[in-house]
């Protein structure tokens, strides 16, 4: 099998999310320059800012080197048996070294190890779930077509977006009501 070789990204933006009216909210990632993807987010359990705190959190926690791993969900449910949250679809993301790996995981599946243990720790904790990092295969779709299921930021462009948002999280306030901190 052929090495890949990746080179790190030099741009990152997330966008907070827009809400619907039915319960969803849409979010806007890109990583580079030539890939961005739009992000359904399930609006049922967290507000807008819940979420780009949540994130900006995660990124965070990487970018100041405090973990090497976390998790961007964009679907959060509340546990039909305990109550409890639980997160589904999400990117998983990786500090190494001077980059920040972002694997998509935004196809749940129901028997998910992830999903399955998340309503047993708190939201804050969802974090020890994801798996350590490893290279990401290539992925091929029905036309035998391989694309990548991996892409790297470098940790200078995700810290910047960091910095950025501690003013939008500011402006965002507490418009939708919601206290972040209260799960």
């Amino acid at each position: 099998m052929k090495e890949r070789i990746v080179k790190a990204q030099s741009f990152f933006f997330l966008a907070p999310p827009l809400v619907s009216e039915r319960g969803y909210g849409f979010a806007v990632i890109q990583l580079g320059v030539n890939f961005s993807e739009t992000i359904i987010l399930r609006m049922n359990e967290w507000s807008a800012s819940a979420f780009i705190l949540f994130w900006k959190n995660e990124l965070t926690h990487l970018v100041d080197g405090i973990r090497s791993k976390g998790l961007l969900p964009s679907g959060v449910y509340r546990d039909q048996k305990t109550g409890r949250l639980q997160f589904g679809e999400r990117w998983e993301i990786f500090r190494c070294g001077d980059e920040i790996v972002f694997h998509d995981r935004t196809t749940m599946f129901i028997d998910d190890p992830c999903f399955l243990s998340s309503s047993k720790v708190e939201p804050a904790m969802w974090w020890q779930l994801i798996p350590d990092y490893t290279r990401n295969p290539l992925i091929q779709d029905e036309n035998g077509i391989e694309y990548e299921s991996e892409w790297r930021v470098s940790l200078e462009a995700v810290t910047e977006w960091c910095n950025k948002y501690e003013c939008v999280i500011q402006q965002m306030g507490n418009i939708d009501g919601e206290d972040y901190f209260e799960w």
